[in-house]
């Protein structure tokens, strides 16, 4: 895998010897595998095959409970006939030698990461150009770009396992940072805000219901209350109603008409002037609205991502 630059061909990102560094330090000390690597870096990340040999080896060792070490490796690649396709177990010895200090190999496994992100970034964009020279219908081609590119950011994402003490210290460190100011965004239902203390940060909530039982007016009740009393940015995404219809709901819930004399257009004075003070309050609301039937997934997230990097985002 090459990339074509300006100034000519250029090879992909790497870093062998952060690579060697880093597979020293795990031999030398079997409990950094558990600490820095497992789940994190895999054989595929690295970018010489000796390497990926060995890193193929120590998880395997690992994965059985085997402490990590120079004999177990050793034994594990003569097991598996790659031995001799290092250059046998004075390779080994070597990755341990040439290790500055194994108190880095956090800083070695930080930097192989990055390089073979790099590097599968590179490939999905050659992808996604061959996408965009194979394919005729040209939504298709967005939306597996849109899934290459996806897959690649999600593997960036580590959660590590935490203890207890240090949980707790968050949190406390969160509620005190709060103070006294309510946390989420409300619904303007006083019932629901009291049990659920409104829609926090990364919930997900589902509104059930038969048809015509009002789940898209409650949706959009939410959603006005949040971005007109609350000033909080909400993404709008409908698979069914279109732009118009979606506004005429808004405004119709803002002035307190009924959503049927607005649509017949047998409006008092009185009401016109409701529905204008309503639409000037909702073009302060903070509201983004699309439909399409055909919205995905992958749409919603990319659309909200990119709104979230412009705008913030409080609510889908």
């Amino acid at each position: 895998m090459t990339v074509q630059t300006d100034r000519g061909i250029k090879p992909p990102p790497e870093k062998p010897e952060a690579e060697a560094s880093l597979l020293g330090a795990m031999l030398m000390d079997g409990g950094l595998y558990n600490e820095i690597a497992r789940g994190r870096l895999g054989p595929p990340d690295l970018s010489r095959e000796q390497h990926r040999i060995v890193l193929g080896a120590i998880a395997r060792v690992a994965e059985r409970s085997e402490p990590v070490g120079f004999a177990t490796v050793q034994s594990e690649l003569l097991a598996h006939d790659e031995l001799d396709a290092i250059g046998g177990s004075q390779f080994l010895v070597g990755l341990m030698q040439n290790v500055p200090t194994v108190a880095h190999a956090s800083s070695y496994a930080a930097i192989v990461e990055r390089t073979a992100l790099l590097r599968r970034l590179i490939g999905v964009a050659n992808e996604i150009a061959r996408l965009a020279l194979t394919r005729e219908e040209s939504a298709a081609a967005v939306a597996d770009a849109q899934e290459l590119l996806f897959a690649v950011s999600e593997s960036t994402l580590h959660r590590d396992i935490v203890p207890l003490d240090v949980a707790l210290r968050r949190y406390a460190e969160q509620i005190d940072a709060r103070g006294d100011l309510r946390v989420g965004v409300r619904t303007g239902i006083e019932s629901v805000d009291k049990k659920t203390g409104g829609l926090q940060p990364s919930d997900l909530i589902l509104i059930a219901g038969r048809p015509g039982m009002g789940k898209t007016s409650l949706a959009l009740n939410i959603v006005e209350h949040a971005a007109v009393v609350q000033k909080k940015t909400c993404a709008f995404f409908s698979m069914e109603m279109s732009e118009m219809q979606v506004v005429q709901r808004l405004v119709s819930m803002r002035a307190e008409i009924d959503g049927n004399r607005m649509r017949r257009g047998r409006l008092s004075t009185q009401e016109f002037t409701a529905i204008s003070a309503a639409s000037s309050e909702l073009q302060q609301a903070p509201i983004f609205v699309e439909e399409s039937s055909r919205l995905n997934v992958t749409d919603i997230l990319a659309k909200s991502r990119r709104l979230q990097a412009e705008r913030g985002l409080d609510l889908v």
